[in-house]
C-alpha cells in the first residue's frame, strides 16, 4: 500500500514514481525494521563493505531507520539511535552485537575491487590475494553477531562472497564458527 509504504520514501513528492535507488533504499529500510523489531534486546549492528549503502552515507541511513523506526513503533529517538549502530565491515573488528544486518552484500560491494588495484602488482600483490582480502573482510562482517545475522542482497546480484559462503563445505566452517542464525534477505 502506497500511503503505508511512504514512511520509507521519505520526502517523495504525492503524484511522483521513486526512481530505482529510492526503491531500494525503502526495500532495505523495511526489512531493517522488521529485524530491529525481531530483536530480544532491540539492539542492532548494521555493517556496510563502504562508508556508504544504498546512495547515503552510513549516519544518513541509520537516521532515515530510527526516523522510519520512531514513526512506526513511536520511540525516542535518542533512545533508537543508542540501539542501532552503523558501521564498515573494517571498523567493526572486535565488535559484537546480538543481531548484526551486512548490507547490500551484493557482487559491487563484497567484494569490492577497485581498479586500482591491479597497481599493486607492481609491489606483488596478486588480483588473488586482492579477492582474498575481501573474503576475509566479508568474513569479519558475518562473524560479529552473538546470535543473529541477516545479509541483505539485491535479486540476482548476491555477493560472490555469499555464493563461495554457501558451498557445503563453506557451510560446514560456518555452522561451527558463528551464531545459530543465518539468514540471506533478499533486499
Amino acid at each position: 500500500d502506497r500511503k503505508r509504504d511512504a514512511v520509507y520514501f521519505g520526502d517523495i513528492p504525492e503524484g511522483t514514481n521513486p526512481g530505482m535507488a529510492a526503491q531500494r533504499m525503502a526495500r532495505a529500510l523495511k526489512i531493517c525494521v522488521r529485524l530491529f523489531q525481531q530483536t530480544k534486546t532491540g539492539k542492532l549492528l548494521l555493517l556496510s563493505r563502504t562508508k556508504r549503502a544504498y546512495g547515503l552515507e552510513l549516519g544518513d541511513f541509520r537516521n532515515r531507520l530510527v526516523g522510519v523506526l520512531a514513526n512506526i513503533a513511536e520511540e525516542d529517538r535518542q533512545i533508537l539511535r543508542k540501539k542501532i549502530r552503523v558501521m564498515t565491515a573494517h571498523t567493526a573488528k572486535g565488535q559484537e552485537e546480538e543481531a548484526v544486518v551486512v548490507l547490500d552484500a551484493s557482487q559491487t560491494n563484497f567484494p569490492k575491487v577497485h581498479p586500482d588495484n591491479l597497481l599493486y602488482e607492481i609491489f606483488g600483490v596478486t588480483p588473488a590475494e586482492v579477492l582474498a582480502e575481501e573474503q576475509r573482510l566479508f568474513y569479519v562482517a558475518i562473524t560479529r553477531p552473538a546470535e543473529t545475522l541477516w545479509i541483505l542482497t539485491e535479486g540476482d546480484t548476491s555477493s560472490l562472497c555469499i555464493k563461495k559462503l554457501m558451498q557445503p563445505a563453506s557451510i560446514d566452517r560456518l555452522v561451527n564458527a558463528t551464531p545459530s542464525s543465518v539468514t540471506a534477505e533478499p533486499s
